[in-house]
């Protein structure tokens, strides 16, 4: 596949987007199009770390957030060979990146954190890819309307992981993770408190 970033204006590239985006969204397209060989994983992977604009990587992340909803492309879309999840991170870590980029990234790590076969496999490399401190990160950000609807995402996603027995040592040995979720724990709402209560039992 020719990389998206290379020539073309940026409405090009967008309108590109758009259509592989379109085409996700019928899972009978999803095992070709994250078949390695065709590269559209490692593309979005290097239009997520690379774009300037913001709109070509918020795009691309619209793409890879539908095909995480088929339970099929999850582990395709954790090979560490790709990249995608340190992609991600690097959004979720970033100051300057648009809410809208942060909110997808937060959706593919749901979903594919939902998948018994790619729980497992998200978590060896969770450390390493830096997911656990950007998550956590979130967790512990000043409150503000924004910081509060990525908290909750950021809190679905360890939800999802620590239902992994495999996972739950190197979730629980984060630091900062047990002092953010005691005070989720006194939480109003009671969605965000019995999550915090269930990565805690568990």
């Amino acid at each position: 596949m020719r990389d998206a970033n290379d020539g073309g204006d940026n409405d090009t590239q967008l309108a590109t987007f758009w259509e592989i985006s379109n085409l996700s969204k019928d899972e009978s397209n999803g095992k070709e199009l994250v078949n390695p060989k065709l590269g559209l994983l490692a593309m979005l992977a290097k239009t997520i770390i690379e774009d300037t604009s913001g709109d070509s990587r918020v795009a691309a992340i619209g793409v890879l957030w539908n095909l995480s909803v088929s339970a099929d492309n999850r582990v395709e879309i954790i090979n560490p060979e790709v990249g995608l999840v340190s992609a991600l991170v690097k959004v979720l870590n970033s100051d300057d990146e648009k809410l809208e980029a942060k909110n997808r990234s937060l959706g593919v790590l749901h979903n594919v954190s939902l998948s018994q076969d790619a729980q497992p496999k998200l978590g060896e490399t969770a450390s390493d890819t830096g997911l656990l401190r950007a998550l956590i990160n979130l967790l512990m950000a000043p409150q503000s309307e924004e910081a509060e609807g990525l908290r909750d995402r950021a809190l679905g996603v360890l939800w999802n992981l620590s239902t992994c027995g495999a996972n739950r040592t190197v979730v629980a040995a984060q630091d900062g993770l047990v002092a953010s979720l005691a005070d989720m724990l006194l939480d109003a709402r009671d969605n965000i408190a019995g999550k915090a209560l269930i990565i805690v039992y568990v």
